[in-house]
């Protein structure tokens, strides 16, 4: 699958729907990453906003460092 980087930190839905790859955030993510997400592996190398990962059904996601509220 493709595999996209992102250098420094993404908007709200980043991963949202994915079905295959990697997409990698260099920073934070906004609300809503990986939503919905049936398959690859969204990781974000800083904090994510809420509702990270809603109603996901299959993909993966790393978050190295906290979920909630930034």
């Amino acid at each position: 699958g493709s595999a996209i980087t992102v250098h420094g930190s993404a908007g709200p839905g980043v991963g949202e729907n994915m079905m295959s790859g990697t997409i990698t955030v260099k920073g934070d993510a906004s609300q809503y990453a990986g939503a919905t997400g049936r398959g690859g592996l969204l990781v974000i190398e800083g904090n994510a906003s809420s509702r990270c990962g809603i109603s996901m059904k299959g993909i993966d996601i790393v978050v190295h460092g906290n979920i909630g509220h930034m």
